[in-house]
């Protein structure tokens, strides 16, 4: 477990001193609404819901007693596990060192760093990831335990309740391993039967807190259509506004392979057999991102950990001593830091420190502003489509009155109806709605 501890050590060091002093996203605010009420219906957080993040994050809010401060221990345990992980599959795939260089590849890597300070949830799919895919090669022999097939199927479905789509995308993984494997009817019913129940758990905890399996789909038909249709084919998007997310796809997922491509100028590495494997790994969840939906540079987590154990491997074995694999290893994470702190253009852009210091001074600024006026007298705070969203402001500021003009620049639903607030639609007639006496 030394390895765990030093990732876990090198996570904090290089992510604390650089956190935003408040909370990140619009979804951020969501989950720290969670904590005291999950809701999903008020997006509290937003659908699907992640209810076994929630209880995490509840579980460690006593010790580090923010939000702020929860939520970053939380992208902390996760990175380190991930990277942990990812160390055990590629020393079983191919050697140790391969192990370490592709950890620090993922530790290293702007998609991870990324949401590290900025959306820790999703920092839990690497976690999935990785778990997943080093079970499933454990269980694909035949001469393995069949309870390594099962610890497969029950990982990935306790995943889901940190992110739902990673049990689906990740399934193709537990199928290869019942086929490699020659798993009788009753080893498939018995995998199947274990991502059953901890899915049923969390599902029905969500159901329950969104009031009811009707109330529920009808929420995610709705999110969907809100998130999905201005970058999927499947939801009414344009060829342009798909083109435009299979290139984010695309970005998202090699710009980290800049760090390490260019050892194989020196020395072409064989997969050593294990192409099929990492394929049914990383295409799925590569596809789903070309054809449903990839936002944020953080909803490539399911695939960036394959790239890295590649990119490890490509290393050790352009250069198989332990000194030079070293030396070759922590140039590739200082190429990796670089494109973090000084990004390529256009789509390499959202993925850097620019844009988490970007909204963290906007932030700190506005609110500087609305508590020196606070100070004075009451305020009535307009907020439109800015960096600083509704949600921040009824977030910090909830003795504020607030009028809400447009919703999350991210594309979330609109805000709940609560009480002491008015929304204003921005239209060719603009409308105010009090919570309590309608339309006025």
């Amino acid at each position: 477990m030394a390895p765990l501890a030093a990732f876990a050590a090198l996570v904090w060091f290089t992510r604390a001193p650089l956190a935003p002093e408040s909370l990140f996203y619009f979804d951020s605010v969501n989950y720290a609404l969670a904590l005291d009420d999950f809701n999903p219906a008020r997006h509290q957080p937003q659908p699907p819901g992640s209810p076994f993040y929630v209880l995490l994050a509840r579980l460690l809010r006593p010790v580090f007693l923010t939000p702020e401060r929860t939520f970053l221990w939380t992208g902390v345990l996760a990175s380190a596990l991930a990277a942990w992980l990812l160390l055990r599959l590629a020393a079983r795939l191919f050697n140790e060192r391969a192990g370490y260089a592709a950890a620090a590849l993922l530790l290293f890597h702007p998609v991870l760093w990324f949401a590290g300070l900025t959306n820790q949830a999703r920092a839990w799919l690497a976690v999935a990831s990785t778990g997943v895919a080093l079970l499933a090669l454990r269980a694909s022999t035949r001469e393995a335990p069949a309870s390594w097939l099962y610890a497969a199927g029950a990982f990935a479905g306790f995943m889901g309740g940190f992110r739902a789509e990673a049990p689906v995308l990740l399934a193709p993984l537990l199928a290869w391993a019942a086929w490699k494997r020659g798993a009788s009817l009753k080893q498939w019913l018995g995998v199947a039967a274990a991502g059953a129940i901890p899915s049923l758990v969390w599902t029905a905890w969500v159901l329950e807190a969104s009031g009811g399996p009707a109330a529920y789909l009808q929420l995610l038909r709705d999110y969907s259509a809100d998130q999905f249709t201005a970058s999927s084919p499947l939801f009414g998007a344009t060829w342009r506004q798909t083109w435009r997310m299979t290139e984010v796809a695309l970005v998202f997922n090699l710009l980290g392979v800049l760090a390490w491509i260019w050892a194989a100028a020196r020395r072409r590495a064989s997969l050593g057999g294990h192409g099929g494997f990492l394929a049914l790994w990383f295409l799925p969840a590569f596809l789903f991102q070309c054809t449903i939906h990839v936002y944020d540079p953080d909803h490539a987590l399911l695939t960036v950990p394959a790239l890295c154990l590649i990119g490890g491997h490509f290393l050790t074995s352009a250069f198989p001593s332990r000194r030079a694999a070293a030396a070759v290893t922590a140039v590739a994470c200082a190429i990796s830091a670089g494109l973090f702190f000084h990004p390529l253009r256009g789509a390499a852009r959202p993925m850097s420190y620019q844009v988490v210091r970007r909204v963290d001074q906007s932030l700190r600024e506005a609110f500087a502003v609305i508590r020196a006026e606070m100070a004075r007298a009451p305020v009535t705070i307009v907020v439109g489509k800015t960096l600083v969203t509704w949600r921040h402001i009824t977030y910090y500021f909830p003795e504020a009155e607030v009028w809400v003009g447009e919703w999350s620049p991210s594309g979330a639903s609109a805000p709940s109806r609560e009480p002491g607030r008015r929304y204003i639609h921005l239209g060719e007639r603009i409308t105010v709605t009090d919570n309590f006496s309608g339309d006025i």
